[in-house]
């Protein structure tokens, strides 16, 4: 029986560079002050989708509307400002629209594609790193791969180039 012995995967610190190396794509991570731009993009895309959601529900409850359709709808709301991230993170885009118009996106430490699971893990670990005095998201200025404690505990990187 001739088997080949499985590979261990790269270390939880290092992307594997051989794989970006064989494509001759260097990996140049993102650092803090892109992220915190990508995010203010995000969160005007948010804050814009909640103004309009919250008008919609203003004028259905005002114009004869019942409570259902308020608490149906605000409901909803709250649903899509919390997949908004992970949904976007685990997309064909690897990235959410922020990320997208600044020419960053993630990925595992290994270099291939987060799934949906990967993706809401790392958004609930953000609340741990904003959590604790926001430190674990100043560790993307100070840390050598630009990884935030979330990006450790999920085992992803913010990468510049465009996927998708």
């Amino acid at each position: 029986m001739n088997t080949t012995p499985l590979q261990p995967p790269p270390g939880f610190a290092r992307p594997d560079r051989v794989m970006f190396q064989g494509q001759h794509a260097p990996v140049v991570y993102a650092g803090f002050w892109i992220r915190f731009f990508a995010y203010l993009v995000d969160y005007f895309v948010l804050w814009l989708f909640s103004f309009v959601g919250i008008l919609i529900i203003t004028i259905g409850t005002g114009a004869g509307g019942n409570d259902v359709f308020g608490s149906v709808a605000f409901l909803a709301l709250i649903l899509v400002s919390l997949l908004y991230f992970p949904l976007f993170n685990a997309s064909a885009w690897q990235a959410t629209p922020g990320k997208r118009l600044l020419g960053i996106h993630l990925m595992r430490v290994d270099g291939q594609d987060i799934s949906f699971l990967r993706a809401i893990g790392r958004h609930l670990s953000e609340i741990l790193s904003a959590l604790i005095f926001m430190i674990g998201y100043l560790m993307v200025g100070l840390t050598r791969e630009k990884t935030g404690l979330h990006d450790l505990i999920a085992g992803t990187r913010v990468v510049y180039g465009r996927k998708g």
